[in-house]
């Protein structure tokens, strides 16, 4: 009786905290880059819960990621 209780208490908690991960993943790390670049290219105003904007969003990251992998290729070679 008190197992459940117990357990059912941690999957709210995991699941609490599993949607405002997710949220602040999505949200501001993907979907506000992703609109900010969209909203430059197009000439109207894009749907912030888009899929041309979630694309751009993590496309930005991929880019940042792929440049600072080049970045740190080209500075370590050139260290050591």
């Amino acid at each position: 009786m008190i197992e459940d209780v117990a357990v059912n208490i941690f999957k709210l908690l995991a699941r609490v905290i599993g949607y405002l991960f997710l949220d602040i993943i999505l949200v501001f790390l993907i979907k506000t880059p992703g609109y900010f670049i969209t909203k430059i290219f197009v000439k109207r105003d894009p749907n912030p819960d888009g899929l041309v904007v979630i694309i751009m969003g993590i496309a930005f990251w991929a880019a940042i990621g792929f440049g600072g992998y080049v970045i740190y290729s080209n500075i370590g070679a050139r260290l050591f």
